[in-house]
């Protein structure tokens, strides 16, 4: 019985996965092909000074290729960790609170993983659908790069209407999802080392975790969440600029918050860490304890100088056998 039901399970995400991506990618690949009306890769010539080409049925066959490997690759990966899946769907509240974010424990235990395995997924998914779709876009000559003069050294890219509508509206998936990552990165600062060092004494949220990575982390959230409603406008109406001001933006805030919560380890942290570590080390015993269910343990003190006499001895003999 347990073994078939491990086979169907993994039956079952296989399947759910592998439809989907394949689904996701192959279908952005064939609207995309349908938008231009001749999509034609020429890579050079042959002896006879012919072009070799790949005309649209055979970038619709690599797209297929393409589709139907990453599909399995992804539907494989998830269908191994079958368990962390029926984990998520039977999972029951344990009714104990982290301190930080009032969540019940069991989230981090049986939702939080699948949660950042369809994040990352669906990210990647919205990457390669960009990606691909845009080349095909670019071969059929609705996206024109140009060149640009003065200081910009990068190419000015101008896309058809219905290139910059499916490519908006991919870029806004990839966006949601981006700021859905910041979102789950804050929870994982309870489930990580402190800092995200892997040699950390302190498990979980530490001094710069709270008062300089998670700060950051939402901070990245409010822009992409601001970035994905500014390209979902952007495939209604074009507005230059405001897309990639924004992707800016993100970036900036990642490379220097990395560089706050650096300056917050070494200037705040690192001169009065026992004092400054202290409420989240009492967190992580307190969290130890109820694990191990230690908080229940009846102490009693044992003073050591009660009478044994040889009474006590038998009785404590025959107690055992």
């Amino acid at each position: 019985m347990l073994f078939r039901s491990s086979i169907n399970a993994q039956a079952v995400v296989f399947g759910a996965v592998f439809a989907l991506a394949f689904g996701f990618l192959y279908g952005n690949f064939r609207l995309a092909d349908r938008g231009v009306p001749s999509a034609r890769l020429v890579f050079g010539q042959t002896v006879e000074g012919q072009p070799m080409a790949l005309d649209r049925s055979g970038l619709l066959r690599l797209g297929l290729i393409g589709s139907l490997a990453l599909a399995g690759m992804l539907a494989v990966s998830d269908a191994s960790n079958w368990m962390a899946w029926i984990s998520y769907f039977r999972a029951v509240p344990f009714g104990q609170h982290d301190p930080l974010f009032g969540r019940d424990v069991a989230f981090y235990v049986f939702r939080l993983p699948i949660l950042s395995t369809l994040q990352q997924q669906g990210f990647l998914l919205a990457v390669v659908a960009l990606i691909g779709c845009g080349l095909i876009y670019m071969i059929g000559g609705s996206v024109v790069a140009e060149s640009r003069y003065g200081i910009a050294f990068w190419p000015r890219l101008r896309l058809g209407a219905r290139a910059r509508r499916h490519l908006t509206l991919l870029l806004t998936v990839a966006l949601v999802l981006l700021a859905w990552g910041a979102w789950l990165d804050l929870a994982r600062t309870l489930v990580t080392p402190g800092s995200g060092d892997t040699s950390a004494v302190v498990f979980g949220a530490s001094y710069r975790d709270v008062h300089a990575t998670i700060p950051v982390q939402r901070l990245k959230l409010v822009i992409a969440s601001l970035a994905a409603l500014l390209a979902l406008a952007n495939a209604v109406r074009e507005m230059r600029g405001v897309v990639p001001l924004s992707l800016a933006a993100y970036v900036v805030v990642t490379i220097g918050g990395g560089l706050y919560g650096g300056i917050v380890q070494q200037f705040v942290v690192t001169p009065n860490e026992q004092d400054k570590e202290q409420p989240y080390i009492v967190h992580l015993i307190n969290a130890t304890r109820k694990a191990f269910a230690l908080d229940a343990v009846d102490e009693r003190e044992l003073i050591g100088d009660a009478e044994l006499t040889a009474k006590d001895i038998v009785e404590i003999g025959r107690a055992h056998v």
